[in-house]
């Protein structure tokens, strides 16, 4: 399985590698701005905490340095 995510060329941090690691991303993102039309107060707090959790956690579990 290829890594999803990889180091950026320029800087720090971390970038998607290929189709599905730009397609989690996009998900990622529209869900989180999806997110208030369908849920108010503390569920949507808790709701967002979940979302970015869960996405950091598959893109550690996703990452090469040999990309």
């Amino acid at each position: 399985m290829k890594p999803m995510f990889g180091p950026k060329r320029f800087g720090f941090g971390v970038s998607p590698r290929g189709w599905r690691g730009w397609g989690l991303t996009l998900v990622v993102v529209a869900a989180g701005i999806a997110g208030p039309r369908f849920l108010s107060g503390s569920w949507l707090t808790w709701a967002e905490v979940a979302l970015v959790g869960a996405y950091l956690v598959v893109v550690c579990l996703t990452y090469s340095r040999d990309v």
